[in-house]
């Protein structure tokens, strides 16, 4: 296919039929330039979205980063799309933060793009406890979006439960 060719697919990571998509270097990831101080790249959610991505990194010593224009260096919910769209069609390494069940999550699944979970450190009452708060997930300090050592476990996993209703009011 082709690069972006005006101002409006400038900013896309993918779009059907015309963009697929790329993966390059940035000064953050390039560890051959940057040996001692490089960074894998993360797709983190918006700021307006539930992470403790950056508390788990932090804390986890986990050397993830993720560059978006968000506040937080998050996506949105379309550029995560795109990202993803561009990874299973240049058939790229992608790692970022995705929810199930959700269309996009059962999109892969079965194919050489599908999402897989990372467990971190098992969760805890502790760990729920010590959470970053969702004002802190963007706040302007380190410190608050990076939180409390307790708070960085993985997701809990959720049910969830089906409802039949003869008629819904």
């Amino acid at each position: 296919e082709r690069p972006p060719n005006n101002d409006n697919e400038n900013d896309r990571f993918f779009v059907e039929g015309l963009y697929t998509g790329h993966f390059r270097k940035t000064p953050q990831n390039d560890c051959d330039t940057n040996p001692n101080n490089c960074t894998g790249h993360f797709a983190d959610f918006p700021c307006g979205w539930t992470s403790y991505f950056k508390q788990q990194s932090h804390h986890l010593g986990i050397y993830l980063e993720s560059n978006g224009n968000e506040k937080n260096g998050g996506y949105t919910y379309t550029e995560l799309q795109e990202m993803w769209m561009a990874a299973s069609v240049t058939k790229s390494n992608f790692m970022g933060i995705w929810w199930t069940p959700e269309k996009l999550f059962q999109q892969f699944q079965g194919t050489h793009a599908e999402m897989m979970r990372v467990q971190l450190t098992s969760t805890t009452e502790e760990c729920q406890a010590n959470r970053i708060s969702r004002d802190d997930i963007c706040s302007d300090d380190y410190s608050d979006r990076i939180g409390d050592p307790r708070g960085s476990c993985s997701e809990p996993l959720f049910l969830m439960e089906k409802v039949i209703s003869a008629g819904l009011y």
